[in-house]
């Protein structure tokens, strides 16, 4: 039977378990890139757990800026997916490592022995890119709920994700609404300090997230700022 196969139990089922894996600081700067647009990689043998932890970072951005690609031999760029999942023979082209920002999460067989499920692996979490010290207030929310002691249900973390997004959403389209219409710079600053924006990264944030933005609903809001 085919190695990836054999262990196919061995699987994230919840962001609490991310946060125990990778602590604190590393997956801030895992949530860092992703809400930002960045592409994040995994890669490993085990298809099963690199297939898992791309599906549950998934749940943290809008269904509509996510790009998957679970688990492929070869690798493709950020536009094709920016959550992808790779084999452990998969090579990086040398232009990579010149042109993109990402984040890339290798997965190996460790000998070391410890509690819990996932204990055989070994998480090197590799930051190609220099982060902003700027960190999103979404990702502020999001860590700190996940590292709630004792770990939130993930039911109840999947309500709080799904009204954090919904937040966020509202005001990317906000936004939207107010740049369809022929604005100054000091009055887009004004508006985006009226979101309770406080930084750049922020701002990467929302423009990152209109892609989570239906074509109709684009064009709805473009309607309106005509009118």
């Amino acid at each position: 039977m085919d190695d990836c196969q054999d262990a196919s139990v061995d699987k994230f089922t919840s962001l609490s378990q991310l946060a125990q894996i990778f602590g604190k600081t590393k997956l801030r700067g895992l949530i860092h890139h992703l809400v930002v647009g960045n592409q994040v990689i995994a890669r490993g043998q085990n298809k099963a757990l690199v297939e898992s932890l791309l599906e549950q970072l998934q749940r943290i951005i809008p269904h509509g800026c996510c790009r998957l690609q679970p688990f492929l031999d070869r690798y493709v760029h950020s536009y094709e997916s920016n959550l992808l999942g790779l084999q452990l023979e998969a090579s990086f082209p040398e232009a990579l490592f010149l042109s993109e920002e990402f984040v890339l999460v290798e997965i190996r067989q460790s000998t070391e022995t410890a509690e819990g499920d996932l204990s055989k692996f070994s998480f090197r979490v590799i930051f190609h890119s220099s982060l902003s010290e700027e960190v999103p207030l979404v990702v502020e929310e999001i860590e700190r709920v996940l590292f709630q002691e004792p770990p939130l249900a993930d039911t109840v973390l999947e309500q709080f994700l799904q009204s954090t997004k919904k937040k966020w959403l509202n005001k990317v389209e906000m936004l939207y609404a107010f740049r369809s219409s022929a604005r100054t710079s000091d009055e887009i600053a004004s508006f985006l300090s009226r979101l309770g924006l406080r930084n750049v990264e922020d701002e990467k944030v929302l423009k990152f997230w209109q892609q989570g933005l239906s074509s109709s609903l684009r064009e709805h809001i473009r309607e309106l700022a005509r009118t």
